[in-house]
């Protein structure tokens, strides 16, 4: 991890280096400083005409790194600069500040939450993994505030996706490209249950380990079936109900069951759903202690 000291010099550096910007290929430049004090002077002309010979797009958040101020009004808008900027992989930008470690974290921080959907404590993790990070108190408080925000409106996105659902898989999940369901496979010999599960880390697909681990279990206690688990792109919901079958039906921990299927294909399932077979792998253990010991679940 980068020294603090180190961290704060490089970027006062880098935001005024035109040759560095150069260099590093900038294409994108978000300022989070309020005023040309900011920058002690070097800067002595409007910022987005110093870039302006450039080739970089600039944009400016006025914040000042105080408790009180509201940075939040800008989560949003720059959150949408930075998406709108990596949505061509050949671009690069640059956020910063004057120390790089209140004002400019915080707004990287809300593009995570917004654009990635991620909580504000994964997206901390995601940051500190590559760099030394110090939100002030009051920016961390309006961060808390996004990651509510973001939660209820996801809840309500997802009780709309999931009105109306009967079980069976819909036919926008597949694109439209299979009208999929009981009454597709109607006369196939083919024995079929559908799990109406959204790609959303908020989405709680724990309530259907049990029945899908059943399910799959039943079908293949006559070795002479075969089961197909599938979801859109199968590398998200699907393989996270196999690994439950897998921890609930063959005494796998969630490690050795993850083991067991990259072996055979790549998965990705969200972070969501890894902590809800975390939950399941804790609660497993416990049951499988208890039966140890002679005892029985109250």
């Amino acid at each position: 991890m980068a020294d603090p000291a180190e961290v704060k010099a490089k970027e006062k550096e880098t935001a005024m280096d035109r040759a560095k910007l150069k260099d590093m290929g900038v294409t994108h430049i978000l300022n989070t400083t309020a005023n040309e004090g900011d920058l002690n002077g070097k800067i002595s002309i409007p910022r987005e005409k110093y870039y302006q010979d450039m080739s970089i797009t600039y944009y400016n958040v006025p914040a000042v790194d105080e408790d009180w101020f509201d940075i939040s009004k800008y989560f949003f808008p720059a959150a949408q600069f930075i998406h709108k900027a990596m949505s061509n992989p050949e671009n690069k930008v640059l956020v910063h500040c004057i120390h790089g470690v209140s004002r400019s974290s915080t707004l990287v921080l809300a593009y995570l939450m917004i654009q990635h959907n991620m909580m504000v404590e994964d997206a901390i993790d995601h940051v500190t993994d590559v760099r030394w990070i110090g939100p002030n108190m009051g920016f961390l408080n309006q961060l808390t505030c996004l990651n509510s925000d973001l939660v209820r409106q996801r809840k309500l996105q997802l009780r709309k996706e999931l009105e109306g659902h009967t079980g069976i898989a819909r036919k926008e999940d597949l694109l439209g490209k299979t009208n999929i369901g009981v009454k597709y496979y109607k006369g196939m010999n083919i024995r079929y249950y559908g799990v109406p599960v959204t790609d959303n880390h908020l989405f709680d697909i724990s309530k259907y380990f049990y029945r899908a681990a059943k399910f799959i279990h039943k079908a293949l206690s006559n070795t002479e079936r075969k089961v197909l688990v599938h979801c859109l792109d199968g590398v998200r919901r699907s393989p996270t109900l196999v690994l439950a079958y897998l921890m609930i039906h063959h005494d796998m921990m969630m490690e050795d069951a993850i083991d067991h299927v990259i072996k055979l294909r790549h998965i990705r399932p969200n972070m969501g759903v890894l902590k809800q077979l975390l939950i399941l792998n804790s609660k497993l253990l416990s049951q499988r202690k208890l039966i140890f010991f002679g005892f029985k679940e109250l």
